[in-house]
């Protein structure tokens, strides 16, 4: 937090009440904090292209922002942050063959917030893609 009055005006009701302290730290650092914000923006922007513009629904696409971007290589490291913890591409839902293809392909190059976006629109539709896998799967078996 930035130290603000309000917020330390908060602490010192919550310290009176719960006995939770306040620990100062340095001021508000507009540069810090640009490069904190900075990382925000493509998820920021994912988010509006994956709800189609319609911002109410965000908690519906949240977390497969969120994930699509744990997953998504990164032009400043050359791995995702997925590849980064556990050293191991990870198998994805739409992985499986059919469902590689279902959307429209990604026009290249793309911008971060693109990639995950389109990354995300992918992630939420395994419901339909596991229930026509099944349907196509019970199809060719009988």
């Amino acid at each position: 937090m930035d130290n603000g009055t309000p917020f330390v005006a908060a602490l010192d009701v919550l310290a009176a009440k719960y006995h939770i302290h306040h620990i100062r730290i340095s001021p508000y650092n507009s540069q810090a904090n640009g490069i904190v914000k900075q990382q925000h923006f493509p998820v920021q922007e994912s988010t509006m292209k994956t709800c189609e513009g319609v911002e109410n629904h965000w908690p519906r696409v949240m977390n497969a922002v969120f994930w699509a971007e744990r997953v998504t290589i990164s032009k400043a490291t050359g791995y995702s942050p997925f590849y980064m913890v556990h050293g191991v591409e990870p198998l994805l839902p739409f992985d499986i063959t059919e469902a590689t293809y279902l959307l429209p392909p990604l026009d290249l190059p793309a911008s971060t917030s693109d990639l995950i976006a389109h990354r995300a629109l992918q992630l939420l539709k395994r419901p339909q893609d596991l229930a026509d896998i099944h349907t196509k799967i019970h199809e060719a078996r009988l």
